[in-house]
């Protein structure tokens, strides 16, 4: 059986299961609507209560609308990018992918000392900085990494393992340099490299693939929101 709720709250980062199955289950509305203190209604829930059958009666029509869409919310543009970013920042590693990490421009041509080692040497540096310390594991990062068609290495004649498809940004080079090159030694970098764009990554990632449909509301719906709001 399934279950629907609505929680009013600010964003808040959560542990344990963190697929896009659990997040698939999530539709974030964001209310930029701050009422000044001088014209907040002190007696709302009251008023509210002196509406609850028409309140009901919006409920009933939207509950319509879902059976009528084969019981699938079409969730809006805004909130499936509320949905992604709430992903993000509640992943270091996807929080380090989105700021520190870029494309190479050529897989196949290993131009840097950025290896395998090196980039999760500067991922947990970063997590310090960033996160209160907290990383994910190896593993997890593997993970993350296969999802996203990023995780294929290649080592080279010297035995070192590098991502093919992806580098740290010369800032990040620079920022974690007591990291990433202790000793100062010269690191070729890749030229031409562009950042991962946020959207190609977020496809990647699956981390989008809810319903792309905009939510649609009639404008008997929408007009009888708008009087509600002004009446209470």
């Amino acid at each position: 059986m399934g279950y629907f709720g609505f929680v009013a709250m600010n964003y808040q980062s959560f542990g344990g299961d963190r697929g896009s199955w659990v997040y698939n289950r999530i539709i974030i509305v964001r209310c930029d609507n701050v009422i000044p203190e001088n014209k907040q209604d002190k007696q709302l829930v009251e008023h509210l209560l002196e509406e609850k059958e028409y309140i009901v009666s919006l409920a009933i029509k939207g509950l319509k609308q879902v059976i009528n869409n084969g019981y699938r919310y079409n969730i809006p543009k805004s909130c499936r990018l509320l949905n992604t970013d709430y992903q993000i920042e509640n992943n270091s590693f996807l929080s380090f992918m989105q700021e520190c990490v870029i494309d190479r421009p050529n897989p196949d041509k290993i131009e840097d000392s950025c290896t395998t080692k090196l980039f999760y040497d500067v991922y947990k540096e970063w997590c310090k900085d960033n996160n209160n310390g907290y990383k994910e594991t190896k593993q997890q990062v593997k993970k993350i990494l296969v999802k996203m068609g990023k995780g294929e290495t290649k080592k080279t004649n010297g035995g070192n393992t590098y991502y093919k498809a992806i580098t740290l940004s010369q800032e990040a080079k620079r920022d974690y340099e007591r990291v990433y090159n202790p000793d100062n030694e010269d690191d070729v970098p890749d030229s031409d490299v562009n950042c991962i764009d946020s959207e190609e990554a977020n496809v990647e990632l699956g981390i989008s693939d809810i319903v792309e449909d905009d939510f649609s509301i009639s404008d008997e719906l929408q007009e009888e929101i708008n009087n509600l709001m002004i009446n209470s």
